[in-house]
């Protein structure tokens, strides 16, 4: 296990079969990017259980596509050449080693392992590259995107009550994370 963290990490794409993982700073090299993020975010269980604005538009989605920050790296899942999500780490503590995962699939992406998948490549690069926790926070209720952490090898820890304001309403979070000697 490396000593040093290193922040930003490389802008590696990461591939795991027909998944690849495109660097945010590439993402608009991938055919109609814009208009499947516009799809995926207007998507029912994108709206139910993230942050995203509801009705997204073309203006947020271009503003998403910009860089999204220096405590921030993101990738764009890419399957069979569509963009199919985005997963991103979020720097927790360069002190201690600590990040964040936020991920989302398109409708078209789900049930089929892919986002396990891309925790499963972005976990093993942080971990590369000196991390020694990551955390993975979902909504209670979020079935799917706890069965991602849970099938990506992240210990369940916990329920943080009231974690979130979502939609005019605190939700409890199930916090999970994995250590680099796990």
């Amino acid at each position: 296990m490396p000593t040093n963290l290193t922040w930003p990490l490389p802008e590696d794409v990461l591939v795991d079969a027909d998944l690849a993982l495109i660097p945010w700073s590439q993402v608009r090299t991938i055919a109609d990017v814009r208009e499947d993020l516009i799809a995926a975010c207007n998507d029912p269980r994108m709206v139910r259980w993230t942050q995203v604005p509801h009705p997204y538009t073309k203006d947020m989605a271009e503003a998403f596509l910009e860089n999204p920050g220096p405590e921030c790296m993101r990738w764009a899942l890419v399957i069979h050449a569509r963009f199919s999500g985005n997963i991103e780490l979020r720097l927790g503590s360069a002190q201690h080693r600590t990040a964040t995962f936020g991920y989302n699939a398109a409708p078209w992406a789900r049930g089929r392992g892919a986002m396990t998948r891309a925790v499963r490549l972005v976990s093993e690069h942080a971990f590369s590259h000196g991390f020694h926790r990551l955390v993975i926070q979902a909504a209670v209720d979020n079935a799917a995107s706890r069965h991602v952490a849970e099938q990506a090898g992240y210990t369940f820890e916990g329920v943080i009550r009231g974690g979130e304001l979502l939609h005019g309403e605190f939700i409890d979070h199930a916090q999970y994370s994995r250590l680099a000697s796990d």
